[in-house]
């Protein structure tokens, strides 16, 4: 490609080689979130997203890694194989799990 394009050099970013337990964009972010409630002194962080949610999955391992509790609070999502798959693993992570029964709720979720 970088012939084709004429480019000196051509990378490719492997976002799935961020780290040996799971990878992508999810895993990156996290570094600064992680970061930030580390200086702030905090003992949990809570996330929202849909059932399944890749987010929801990063946070629970890189969360529970770092010495954090976890928490989801996650609006429906029609379900496939890997929707239930990330689902299961939250758990697996010790990562709470507050489900809502439409986007809706989750503000209000967030709350309580």
């Amino acid at each position: 490609l970088a012939e084709k394009w004429r480019l000196g050099d051509f990378r490719v970013k492997r976002e799935d080689l961020t780290h040996p337990w799971y990878g992508g964009c999810k895993v990156r972010t996290l570094e600064y979130f992680l970061g930030h409630a580390r200086a702030q002194g905090a003992k949990g962080i809570v996330t929202m997203g849909p059932h399944g949610s890749h987010q929801a999955v990063s946070l629970a391992i890189f969360g529970r890694l770092h010495g954090f509790q976890t928490r989801v609070v996650l609006a429906p999502r029609l379900a496939t194989p890997e929707i239930d798959h990330n689902g299961r693993m939250l758990p697996l992570y010790g990562m709470e799990t507050l489900r809502c029964g439409s986007f809706v709720a989750v503000p209000l979720a967030l709350i309580r």
